[in-house]
């Protein structure tokens, strides 16, 4: 494990203090397939708003530190290329999209490699229920078999929900 590595590991630790701390989150084992032992976290939903807490200080932190990087004589470009930007191709310069990104909150290019290639973004997950990785397109639309792809044939989670969207919006 090398520096970067470790200093992510504190961060996730850190993370999961103030979940248990502030959101009172509970531990939870999480399998690992394949392996006897699974992983401790917290539960997901603490973890969760723990994790936005953290996001939320780390955004006006970064924005911070690019204004004090300006104010010591540091360029735009520079910024750019501690924001871990590279070069990049069209009308503007990598200091004009830290900028953006910065100042209107515009999304980086490293932000999402989904929106560069022109794929719809998704999420993946382990289904608790069925064991199967499922990707999920998102909540936009009604149906669940729509939503969501992966689950095993026999999955008692997604049966129950394409049965309770059958119920509200299909026709007996």
């Amino acid at each position: 494990m090398d520096d970067r590595e470790r200093t992510a590991w504190s961060l996730r630790a850190a993370i999961q203090t103030a979940a248990r701390e502030r959101f009172r989150a509970s531990i939870v084992v999480r399998p690992i397939p394949g392996l006897s032992k699974g992983y401790r976290d917290v539960e997901p939903l603490a973890g969760l708003r723990a994790a936005v807490l953290a996001r939320n200080v780390t955004t006006r932190q970064v924005r911070d530190y690019a204004e004090q990087a300006r104010a010591d004589g540091h360029s735009w470009d520079a910024v750019a290329e501690a924001l871990g930007l590279g070069q990049v191709e069209g009308p503007l310069t990598r200091g004009e999209q830290a900028y953006l990104h910065l100042v209107e909150h515009r999304l980086l290019h490293t932000d999402d490699p989904d929106r560069r290639s022109g794929r719809s973004p998704v999420a993946y997950w382990r289904c608790s229920a069925c064991g199967q990785y499922v990707t999920d397109r998102g909540p936009f639309e009604a149906a669940p078999f729509n939503n969501e792809e992966g689950h095993a044939p026999e999955c008692a989670r997604h049966a129950t929900e394409i049965a309770a969207y059958r119920a509200e919006w299909e026709e007996p």
